[in-house]
C-alpha cells in the first residue's frame, strides 16, 4: 500500500479523461494538492486521465484540455502564458512525455490565445 496523504479530497480542480469528458474536483477557490515541495497555492490543478509516458494522449482529452484552460484563462482572468506542467516547478515526469509536449512547444497555449482572441 502507497503513502497515506492527508488530503480532504481529490487534489485537483478538474479532470479530463480520455474520451474530453471533463469532472469537476476540488473547489477552484481551495489550494489543490501535489505531494510535492512546491506550494500549489494560486495554480488551477487539471489533469489528464493517464500515464503519457506510455500512453499517447487522445485528441478528444487534448481538445478538452484546451478548450477547459480557455474557459479557465477568461473565468478567472488567467493569462495563457501561466500555462505550465506540474514538472516546470517541481522533479516529476508529470505529465507524462507525450502531454508534456504540447505544453513544451508552446502548442496549448498559442490554441488557448487563438480561442480566447476569435471570442
Amino acid at each position: 500500500m502507497g503513502e497515506a496523504r492527508s488530503w480532504s479530497d481529490i487534489p485537483y480542480h478538474y479532470l479530463i479523461d480520455f474520451d474530453g469528458n471533463v469532472f469537476e474536483g476540488r473547489n477552484v477557490f481551495t489550494a489543490g494538492e501535489t505531494a510535492t515541495e512546491y506550494n500549489p497555492e494560486g495554480h488551477l490543478l487539471i489533469t489528464c486521465l493517464g500515464n503519457f509516458e506510455e500512453q499517447k494522449v487522445s485528441g478528444k482529452q487534448l481538445q478538452a484540455l484546451i478548450n477547459l484552460s480557455t474557459y479557465c484563462c477568461k473565468k478567472y482572468q488567467i493569462e495563457p502564458t501561466t500555462i505550465k506542467a506540474h514538472r516546470d516547478y517541481t522533479k516529476t515526469l508529470c505529465p507524462g512525455e507525450d502531454l508534456y509536449r504540447y505544453i513544451e512547444n508552446g502548442f496549448i497555449q498559442h490554441e488557448v490565445e487563438n480561442k480566447l482572441s476569435n471570442r
